[in-house]
């Protein structure tokens, strides 16, 4: 009984995603660790059937923007494959004035290979 009134609030109530989901959420992240420095503020959500995953994302400073934005739809397009009912945010920052990061080579969603100047 314990269980069954369990299950029936979690599904109305917010609850993170599970340990599996959010580890699936970081393999699909990783695979794409050569676009992006880093990644924080990861949270997730559940209500109901929907799931909710917002991030911010650590670009190189001289990224241009519409190669964040294709990166960003890109990385979306990946959780949205593995997580079709989700919603995603994910913030866009650019790394310190101080990152050594930027000074190497970084790859676009297209493929093209850009060096910071």
């Amino acid at each position: 009984m314990i269980l069954l009134t369990r299950k029936s609030v979690s599904d109305l109530v917010d609850v993170k995603l599970t340990d599996e989901e959010e580890a699936a959420i970081k393999r699909i992240l990783a695979e794409h660790t050569s676009e992006f420095i880093g990644y924080h503020e990861m949270r997730t959500r559940r209500a109901g059937n929907t799931r909710f995953i917002d991030l911010h994302l650590v670009v190189n400073k001289q990224l241009p923007v519409g190669d964040g934005h294709k990166l960003t739809d890109h990385l979306e397009s990946d959780l949205t494959n593995a997580f079709p009912d989700a919603r995603i945010m994910i913030h866009i920052e650019p790394c310190d004035e101080n990152c050594p990061e930027c000074e190497k080579e970084i790859t676009c969603p297209d493929g093209l290979m850009k060096k910071s100047s």
